[in-house]
């Protein structure tokens, strides 16, 4: 049509010079004639441009009669149109946004790009374009926002045409796929669907060949996993909705409710657990992104032909209330379920109330227990938390939850791969899948530590205190080399089992470590801990923000731990530390405790983040196990919850710890008549007038249940175990039962059955 515009200017234009020159005054009026027909096809021309430009397919259609004529398509994508735009275009505050918005309207150059920002830029993280896009949203949503001072302003909608055409002339791109395939693609749909809304929308012209950019490299959601599958699938839908194609909407939304499926591949494992980039565990970073990409084409989609089935929506739900949102205490994540992600600021916080009351809304089965989880989000109440202990047999992963605290346990073994440090991220996390254990009563406890953490000190690990530590192998996807790393659970409590073998990169330890999960108190054991390297061995108990005061018993004598002091290498009774209770029952055990005041950066451990220093005050409790222990051993027990007057006084007499060697580490809980226990080799443990004998290695809880009968709960961490043999003895009195292990995907899960001695 621009075309067709042109060649009338230049018609008229030669007409009324030749008009100017004739004689004969027909001949002038035959030429004035002709340049008035000319004129008015022009006019024509321009308000047949005009509505063609502004008619887009959301507008309705009517017949002669004023009826009606939308399509049933045109009508669904109208309405998923709307809820996309009502999405994006929520802000906190419209008068923060208009001021951005005229603040980059001044810096934008009259040719519609940012003089600040290099377009030719192809940096992996960071990348500068990203910046153009960020800049227009609020521009935009200034401009369709009714009670926005800039709504419907001509200056604003011409700037956001320039800036959009501009990004259609210079079209960048990034070394790294994914600002290529999702970033880029996703914010720039969001743009346009925004803008069909507005007084006037972009340019047809402008607006396709934006989308036939997108459509030809922003990817194919039929070619990834997880995450990036739901990412990508998210703009097809836009671009769909947009273009009104069917086919582009059934890809989309089919593939973005694909991964809301058990599998053995990346995505939700059997034991609901979640794996991204291999066999990582990945439930914080990948696992809330592909959810809130999820929810939120369920909130668009709700109500049409193209909304998830009910066995996807019960799915999602059994993730997010079993697994996503026991691993968060008050809004904080744990550290050792993120991924590289720990090494980014703020990496910590999880902000699911967007994503919970989206599924709220679109799932009806499910929305009580939602509101129940979005009520819990908010107000932060645990009190009426039930107490549950999960062992997530695939994920290598150990969570216990209840009203007094949370907690949870990461390794890794040959099935399951180590945290990765891709992107030049996560630099010093090489010791963070060696059995971390993350503890919060607050949340708050490890917000932010991470660039002035002692790397070497993770809570829960046995690792050597390193001046440097290793960069390690791949930068995506390690698997360990154990073979025996697992746990039990009887719903309530269980135990975590992790055989550290590591042996690469010039570092060198092994040991037997054990986590049991008691309710009130977690009793760790460690034993067979050696190393042939030159630097000490620690098995760290706890490092994190130092909070209030630090008090300790030596002897039995009070002491307290004031800020850049520390304990070296002492017995120690128990230590008090932000209403967390350690205790320590072996006095040859080294205990190290410090309150120290430390400064670094984000940029030490992720190359795309701040050089600017922080400094906070970090208080560490570990225990010295030397330089090359042979056989050492450890044993403390840890009390969430508890206060500082009680530590002097506290008594316990539950539970008891009756054996912590290579071969069985075993607890044993005197009021409620359990023992747990972790088999490294097939053995004989005895309790409480009670012998157990089991043929295999494994985990194991015995549930004393009165009148010589017992309820057995057992797995197989190794996993390779088809059947094993248990006798149980009292007296005279014996019974074995064989237990078959043919688990198919659910291979480590917990088996239970009973046994009868009468």
């Amino acid at each position: 049509m621009l075309i067709l515009e042109d060649y009338l200017y230049k018609q008229l234009k030669k007409n009324c010079i030749k008009t100017y020159y004739l004689k004969s005054r027909q001949s002038k009026m035959k030429y004035f004639k002709t340049l008035l027909l000319l004129t008015t096809f022009m006019s024509v021309c321009q308000i047949s441009c005009q509505e063609k430009a502004e008619d887009w397919p959301d507008k309705e259609k009517t017949d002669q009669k004023g009826q009606t004529t939308e399509s049933e398509l045109a009508k669904t994508c109208r309405k998923m149109r709307e809820q996309i735009t009502a999405t994006n275009s929520a802000v906190s505050s419209i008068s923060a946004t208009n001021s951005n918005a005229e603040k980059y309207m001044n810096m934008m150059k009259d040719d519609g790009y940012f003089s600040d920002i290099n377009y030719k830029d192809k940096t992996y993280v960071n990348w500068q374009p990203q910046k153009h896009l960020e800049r227009l949203k609020p521009m935009v949503i200034s401009y369709i926002r009714k009670d926005s001072k800039l709504y419907k302003s001509n200056d604003i909608y011409n700037k956001i045409v320039k800036g959009l055409d501009y990004w259609n002339r210079v079209q960048p791109s990034s070394n790294n796929w994914w600002h290529d395939q999702i970033g880029e693609p996703k914010l720039l749909c969001a743009l346009l669907i925004m803008m069909r809304s507005g007084d006037k929308s972009i340019p047809k012209t402008i607006e396709q060949n934006l989308l036939s950019y997108i459509e030809k490299t922003g990817g194919d959601p039929r070619k990834q996993t997880g995450a990036n599958k739901t990412d990508i699938a998210l703009h097809w839908l836009y671009r769909g909705c947009l273009n009104e194609n069917e086919s582009t909407i059934k890809t989309a939304t089919s593939e973005a409710f694909y991964p809301l499926k058990y599998t053995t591949q990346e995505g939700i494992q059997y034991d609901n657990t979640y794996f991204q980039h291999g066999s990582q565990l990945y439930i914080g970073g990948y696992a809330p992104v592909l959810l809130n990409g999820v929810s939120e084409v369920a909130l668009y989609t709700a109500g049409t032909e193209y909304f998830m089935s009910a066995e996807q929506l019960n799915i999602m739900y059994k993730f997010v209330s079993e697994t996503l949102l026991k691993s968060i205490r008050n809004n904080k994540i744990f550290y050792n379920v993120i991924g590289r992600s720990v090494s980014r600021a703020n990496g910590l916080n999880a902000n699911m109330s967007t994503l919970v009351t989206r599924m709220k809304q679109t799932d009806s089965s499910n929305s009580a227990g939602y509101a129940k989880l979005l009520n819990l989000i908010k107000s932060g109440d645990y009190s009426s938390i039930s107490e549950t202990y999960t062992n997530f047999y695939i994920g290598d992963y150990g969570l216990y939850q209840s009203s007094a605290y949370s907690a949870g346990v990461r390794a890794y073994s040959s099935r399951t791969s180590k945290c990765e440090k891709g992107n030049g991220e996560n630099l010093k996390g090489y010791f963070l899948t060696e059995g971390s254990m993350a503890l919060q009563i607050s949340g708050n406890e490890y917000e932010n530590t991470f660039p002035i953490w002692d790397w070497c000190k993770i809570p829960g690990i046995t690792a050597p205190l390193m001046n440097n530590i290793p960069s390690g192998g791949s930068n995506w996807e390690q698997l360990g080399t154990s073979d025996f790393v697992g746990g039990v659970s009887n719903g309530k409590i269980g135990s975590f089992v992790y055989k550290m073998n590591l042996a690469e990169n010039n570092v060198d330890v092994s040991a037997n470590k054990s986590w049991f999960f008691l309710g009130n108190e977690i009793y760790c054991l460690g034993n067979g801990i050696n190393s042939s390297m030159s630097e000490s061995i620690a098995t760290t108990v706890n490092q994190c923000n130092l909070r209030e005061e630090v008090v300790y018993s030596k002897d039995y004598s009070i002491n307290n731990l004031n800020l850049g002091n520390k304990v070296t290498d002492t017995p120690i009774d128990w230590v008090w530390h932000d209403n967390i209770g350690y205790i320590f029952p072996n006095k040859e055990q080294k205990v190290c405790i410090s309150a120290e005041q430390r400064t670094g950066s984000w940029n030490d451990i992720n190359n795309s983040q701040s050089t600017d220093k922080v400094s906070g005050n970090i208080y560490a409790l570990w225990i010295n196990h030397g330089v090359t222990p042979k056989n050492d051993t450890y044993e403390y027990i840890l009390i969430p919850g508890v206060s500082k007057n009680v530590m002097n006084t506290y008594k316990n007499n539950k539970f008891e710890v009756f054996s912590n060697t290579e071969m069985i580490q075993a607890v044993y809980n005197k009021q409620s008549k359990v023992a747990q226990a972790i088999f490294y080799q097939g053995g004989t443990l005895k309790f409480a007038e009670t012998q157990i004998t089991v043929t295999e290695r494994c985990a194991l809880i015995v549930q004393d249940k009165g009148d010589n009968t017992f309820v057995i709960y057992v797995s197989t961490p190794s996993k390779n175990i088809s059947q094993l043999k248990i006798t149980l003895k009292r007296g005279e009195k014996s019974t074995t039962h064989t237990e078959m292990f043919n688990d198919g995907y659910h291979k480590g899960k917990t088996h239970t059955f009973n046994l009868d001695l009468n």
